[in-house]
C-alpha cells in the first residue's frame, strides 16, 4: 500500500474497506446515485459507472433511512417521467419515417426532405389505461366454478327421505 491512510473495514461494505478519503466522499457517491437513478439508470449501471458494487448501494439502503427515502423518490421521479413519456407517445405519437421497397420515400413537396407519418401507441394507451383505471379498462377476473354431482349418492338420499316420509305418514 502507498498510501498511509488506515483503510475503515466495513465502511462502505467491502472486506477489504475504504482508504479513509474515499470514505469521506460517500455523500457525493449518495448524491451522484441519486441524480442517476432519477435518471432512470438501473442500479448495475450506476455501480459500473462510479466504481462501487451493487451491493453497496443496497448496503446504504438499508443502514441509512434518509437516503433510502431519497432513493424512492428519486425512483418515483424517473418513473414519472417515462410515464409522461409514454402519455406523450401515446397521445401525439411519433414521427416515423416512410418505407417504401427497402427505400426511405421523399416528401413529394420537398425531395430534400425524407417523408414522414405520425404513429400513435395504441398499446401504450391501452396499458396507461389499465393502470390509471383498473377498475374499467383492467383485466377483470374470470371466475369459474365446477359443481360435481353424484347422480347416484343424490337418487339413494331422496330414496331415504322418501321412505323416511313414508313411513311416518307425514305428508309434508
Amino acid at each position: 500500500m502507498s498510501d498511509d491512510k488506515p483503510y475503515i473495514e466495513g465502511a462502505v461494505g467491502n472486506s477489504g474497506g475504504w482508504k479513509s478519503g474515499e470514505v469521506e466522499r460517500i455523500p457525493e457517491y449518495k448524491s451522484e446515485i441519486l441524480r442517476m437513478v432519477s435518471d432512470g439508470m438501473f442500479p448495475r449501471e450506476i455501480a459500473d459507472a462510479i466504481g462501487i458494487e451493487t451491493s453497496q448501494i443496497r448496503k446504504w439502503r438499508a443502514e441509512d433511512p434518509e437516503f433510502d427515502a431519497a432513493y424512492n423518490a428519486s425512483n418515483d421521479e424517473a418513473t414519472d417521467t417515462i410515464e409522461r413519456e409514454a402519455i406523450r407517445r401515446a397521445r401525439d405519437g411519433v414521427l416515423d419515417l416512410v418505407i417504401a421497397g427497402g427505400r426511405v420515400v421523399m416528401d413529394p413537396d420537398d425531395n430534400t426532405k425524407p417523408l414522414k407519418r405520425r404513429i400513435y401507441s395504441d398499446d401504450l394507451l391501452k396499458f396507461i389505461l389499465k393502470g390509471r383505471r383498473r377498475a374499467i379498462y383492467g383485466d377483470q377476473p374470470v371466475v369459474q366454478q365446477t359443481l360435481v354431482m353424484d347422480a347416484d349418492g343424490v337418487r339413494s338420499e331422496l330414496e331415504r327421505k322418501f321412505d323416511s316420509l313414508a313411513s311416518t305418514g307425514s305428508k309434508d
